[in-house]
């Protein structure tokens, strides 16, 4: 095949060749297309900032216990759906001093969140209990409305 043999431009064409033509249909070869395609890596200057510490799984899980707002994001450094949220995660937390804001490596440290699958995966704490959980990707303004959603709950 030639996308084994070629670049990313030569997997991609034969990619969605494959999918358009061998799968009938514009529309299902462009949705798996969109799920299954490189995503491209963040703008520079994209890292966290200091706002969205990365810690260690131990360091996580003391503030989790201390019983402040705490957002911990599961993340891992080949993860393009992660380095495409650490700026918005970024944005999100300098707008909001009140909660810690962390990032977990989990190959560097392993850490797990309830009802989570995969990476980039959030939670959200707070008096030390797990209030909300998600996995995938969220831009600010949904991270922002899904913080205000379940920092609000009891």
């Amino acid at each position: 095949m030639p996308f084994l043999e070629g670049g990313m431009a030569d997997r991609d064409e034969t990619l969605g060749t494959l999918l358009t033509g061998a799968m009938g249909g514009l529309a299902l070869g462009a949705v798996l297309y969109s799920i299954f395609a490189p995503v491209d890596p963040a703008p520079a200057g994209a890292e966290p900032a200091a706002h969205l510490r990365v810690v260690k799984a131990e360091e996580a899980r003391a503030v989790v216990s201390a019983g402040g707002p705490v957002f911990v994001e599961l993340t891992a450094s080949w993860c393009g759906w992660c380095r495409k949220f650490a700026p918005e995660a970024a944005a999100v937390a300098a707008q909001r001093p009140s909660v810690s804001f962390m990032a977990v490596d989990v190959d560097a440290t392993p850490m797990r969140i309830e009802n989570t699958r995969g990476v980039p995966s959030f939670g959200i704490y707070s008096g030390g209990r797990l209030a909300a959980s998600f996995s995938g990707y969220m831009d600010r303004r949904s991270l922002s409305a899904w913080l205000d959603k379940n920092l609000a709950k009891p």
